[in-house]
């Protein structure tokens, strides 16, 4: 298992059937690491709002994963080594 986490969710609401974001952090290779993980599980209510979803999914991921880097560095300052991003 992963180390601590946190996320959020939503059922049946609108354009989502289903809309299910979680952070997990663990232990890095090294001192001072940490792997994060995004994920982002979601069902949407038809097949209009998937076509809607399609267009704009992933500038609003891009943009959530950008937020919270920046917010890490506020607090921590920047990164030395800027891990790798699997999408």
């Amino acid at each position: 298992g992963g180390g601590g986490g946190g996320g959020g969710s939503r059922e049946g609401s609108g354009l989502f059937k289903r809309l299910v974001s979680t952070w997990s952090f663990a232990p890095g290779a090294h001192p001072g690491e940490c792997v994060v993980h995004f994920d982002i599980d979601f069902r949407v209510s038809s097949v209009l709002h998937a076509q809607a979803v399609s267009l704009f999914f992933e500038e609003v991921s891009r943009m959530q994963i950008n937020a919270f880097e920046q917010r890490c560095n506020q607090l921590y300052g920047p990164s030395v080594g800027r891990g790798r991003r699997r999408r």
